[in-house]
């Protein structure tokens, strides 16, 4: 049995921290000859496809329509049949991929709402496909800010 070639989301076409599988164009243990594009990926400015460094079998690591970190294992392409169909080992998530914020958000939209102590969860994206840019976190945190500031000024003008 031969050790499996691993295929990782690219880091060197990609400036985004994650991006999104859009489509596995395989089923798992199929046969894929080298450079066949194994996966599309969607970054913030573009849909990049992932071909085979080498001819194997293939066994992915993620699912299609789902955010991950840039460098996640994708695929591994396995020397046979029956080594493509050993159980996975689980992935496990990059460091950036485990801090960010469950919505789709772009880098700096998560840095300004980390500063700024915003829950992304609560904030509506404005970008393409919904994504959070950081004009929503600016805004959010603003509003969060106004309402605040009229709190305190109701709750001041109770004091006297």
């Amino acid at each position: 049995m031969a050790d499996p070639v691993r295929v990782f989301v690219p880091k060197e076409t990609v400036s985004d921290e994650t991006v999104e599988i859009r489509a596995l164009l395989y089923e798992n243990g199929a046969r894929v000859d080298a450079d066949a594009v194994i996966a599309i990926i969607e970054t913030s400015k573009a849909a990049i496809e992932v071909a085979a460094p080498v001819s194997g079998y293939i066994r992915y690591f993620v699912e299609p329509q789902t955010e991950v970190a840039v460098g996640t294992l994708l695929a591994d392409l396995a020397a046979s049949p029956e080594d493509a169909s050993q159980p996975a080992a689980t992935a496990q998530p990059s460091r950036s991929a485990q801090d960010a914020s469950p919505a789709r958000a772009s880098p700096l939209a998560r840095r300004v709402a980390l500063q700024a102590g915003i829950d992304m969860t609560s904030v509506k994206g404005s970008g393409a496909r919904g994504k959070v840019i950081s004009v929503d976190v600016r805004a959010a945190h603003g509003q969060a800010a106004a309402i605040l500031a009229n709190g305190a000024a109701d709750a001041g003008s109770r004091c006297f």
